[in-house]
């Protein structure tokens, strides 16, 4: 597998050399999509076939320009290890994201500025009531964790849970059905009826929540760290997630997944599937609880 990279090229050129290595191995890109990627064999995945192929059609053409046979040995084995690692970061960083079409989102667009010229208060007329109901974006990006009440975790458990500020926990636990793809008005505001004990409840179950929240969260973070044969660099990764993102309800505020990994030094795959672990443990505590 000599002479495979004849020279070193610009990062946005290829050779006509490298272009023909590349077409002949550009069937480890479906190989390693196909083995490496579950939920896109079963045509499960939130991201398309042909999204997760083009990045591992882009991993073979960076393995082609950075192949050195000396050094590397055979060119199929070192390139399917880069291929099948872009593909399975890029299905991980994109699997909780929804797509919509460009077209539906205009279209969706046009609907909601429609809807709200036409209940635009004219003079005279007094505002509409304020909606109780909270908004698509704070139900989507409202921390889901679940946990059960009990006793606390350790000391630096309790210290670290203690700085954070109280926040108002927004109902994202809750059994709801939300409607995210109408742009049609609400439904009480489209047929002029109001109903004067809606805000009665909504209060009452913020209340409720932030009773159950705190100490659900905090009893999945000490089970967490109480699993046995977990290290301490975990516990610590545990805290940090807890402090940085799993008890701030705002996604602006939270720190993000990638500046959590360069401030612990590990992957990100590491505390996707910590905080993964943490929401079902964080879910069973609020079912328990009744919420």
């Amino acid at each position: 597998m000599t002479g495979l990279v004849e020279r070193r090229v610009p990062l946005g050129a290829l050779s006509c050399a490298q272009r023909r290595v590349v077409e002949r191995y550009l069937w480890l890109a479906s190989a390693a999509v196909r083995k490496t990627c579950v939920v896109a064999r079963a045509n499960r995945a939130g991201r398309e076939f042909r999204d997760l192929w083009q990045e591992g059609a882009l991993a073979l053409a960076e393995a082609v320009r950075t192949h050195d046979p000396a050094r590397h040995g055979d060119f199929a084995p070192y390139a399917l290890a880069r291929i099948r690692f872009s593909v399975s970061r890029y299905a991980q960083e994109n699997s909780c994201a929804i797509r919509v079409p460009y077209i539906t989102q205009r279209r969706r667009r046009a609907r909601l500025r429609a809807s709200e010229l036409d209940e635009s208060p004219g003079e005279g007329t007094p505002p509409p009531a304020e909606d109780p109901s909270p908004s698509r974006d704070t139900l989507n990006n409202a921390c889901v964790g679940d946990g059960q009440d009990g006793a606390g975790g350790g000391e630096d458990e309790e210290l670290i849970l203690a700085d954070v500020p109280a926040r108002r926990w927004e109902p994202a636990l809750l059994p709801r059905v939300v409607n995210i793809g109408c742009g049609s008005p609400h439904p009480r505001r489209a047929h002029g009826r109001h109903d004067p004990d809606a805000r009665a409840r909504e209060g009452a179950r913020q209340r409720r929540l932030e009773e159950v929240m705190g100490p659900a969260i905090r009893e999945a973070v000490r089970k967490l760290k109480s699993t046995p044969g977990r290290s301490a660099d975990y516990r610590r990764m545990i805290e940090l997630c807890a402090a940085e993102r799993w008890l701030i309800p705002e996604p602006e505020a939270k720190l993000p997944i990638r500046e959590l990994a360069r401030r612990l030094g590990c992957s990100i795959g590491r505390i996707t599937r910590c905080e993964e672990r943490f929401r079902r443990e964080a879910a069973g505590a609020l079912r328990e609880r009744g919420v």
